[in-house]
């Protein structure tokens, strides 16, 4: 699997990124482009979008394309955060915080809820229309309030997990307290940032889904740069 190719689209503050794998002795294999322009939101678009390309391992010959705007996406970075969450995080936890309210933040909670029965759910983010949709999206079927700050998430929340593409961390390590398991989604460039480089020194265990990815461009990379670790 080579590293990740990423393109800045600095000016629209978009990013596209190219991932490829081969297993060897397999008869086909992928590559996927993944977009996220952030500022879409507000012309009424998604912010994630994409395709997958599958050729043939011996000749390079297109076999398919699956144009599904990012859906396979959105849905295997849910599932990764409710497997770390599952295999992570105490058995019991009464509530769940959520930064971030776009569609990974929905699909993120919608898997956990798979794995983890929370009696409270709060989120916060800097769209507050957004928030509000999301609660009006979610409240039928789970017990969910808004925070207006992410003290007040983390400071009163078991699990946390964060979906956005800040550049500036937004958990303080002053915040957590013993037995709280955060899954952190949203860090996957160089310039991404969402906790504490402290908090990666200080926790008990820290799980990558790649180190060597995320010593250069994830959490990971901070705390390094940082050198705290």
């Amino acid at each position: 699997m080579p590293p990740i190719l990423r393109l800045d689209i600095k000016k629209y503050h978009g990013e596209s990124d190219v991932k490829a794998a081969y297993i060897e002795g397999l008869d086909s294999f992928a590559i996927k482009v993944a977009s996220g322009f952030f500022n879409n939101p507000s012309l009424g678009l998604p912010s994630s979008n994409g395709l997958m390309i599958l050729l043939d391992s011996k000749t390079g010959i297109l076999k398919s394309v699956l144009l599904d705007k990012g859906y396979l996406t959105d849905v295997r970075t849910a599932i990764a955060g409710a497997i770390a969450s599952k295999y992570l995080s105490n058995p019991e936890i009464e509530t769940v915080g959520i930064m971030g309210a776009g569609i990974q933040a929905k699909l993120q909670l919608q898997a956990l809820m798979l794995v983890r029965s929370p009696k409270k759910i709060k989120v916060w983010g800097r769209d507050s229309l957004k928030v509000k949709k999301f609660i009006e999206e979610m409240k039928n079927t789970l017990n969910i309030e808004s925070c207006l700050s992410t003290e007040e998430l983390v400071t009163s929340s078991d699990l946390v997990i964060t979906t956005t593409p800040s550049s500036n961390p937004l958990i303080k390590n002053e915040w957590l307290k013993k037995g709280m398991h955060i899954t952190a989604m949203g860090s996957d460039a160089e310039h991404k940032n969402e906790l504490d480089p402290k908090i990666l020194k200080e926790c008990n265990v820290y799980v990558p889904d790649n180190q060597a990815q995320t010593s250069i461009l994830g959490e990971l990379h901070h705390a390094l740069k940082a050198n705290l670790i």
